[in-house]
């Protein structure tokens, strides 16, 4: 699990508002539903969903997952970093060209 102070840290780097950053904290924690995640802040799905579609548009991510992988990517790239090492592997290009199969795919499916 990733420090809260990190996720703040993103958000804030992002100017996510504090409403953003605890949906944010919630899709980190993993494996949690729109449904999950409107009770628990006493909301609707799509208030969540539209919330979600702005968050993504801050972060300049296209899905839940892709926002997770750049926050997990910043948070070791931040902490190999920040702990002295010179050479630190981060997961971006990888999850780049998996993107990057994974948009020509759609586009082959929507030709």
């Amino acid at each position: 699990m990733l420090p809260v102070g990190f996720i703040f840290s993103y958000g804030t780097n992002h100017k996510l508002s504090n409403r953003q950053m605890e949906i944010l904290q919630m899709i980190v924690r993993g494996n949690v539903t729109y449904k999950q995640i409107a009770a628990e802040l006493g909301t609707t799905e799509q208030v969540i969903k539209n919330t979600l579609r702005v968050m993504l548009a801050k972060t300049r991510t296209d899905s839940r997952s892709h926002l997770m992988a750049d926050v997990y990517n910043t948070y070791l790239t931040t902490f190999m970093e920040s702990s002295g090492y010179n050479k630190f592997v981060t997961v971006k290009p990888e999850f780049e060209s998996w993107m990057a199969r994974k948009e020509q795919t759609r586009q082959g499916i929507m030709r």
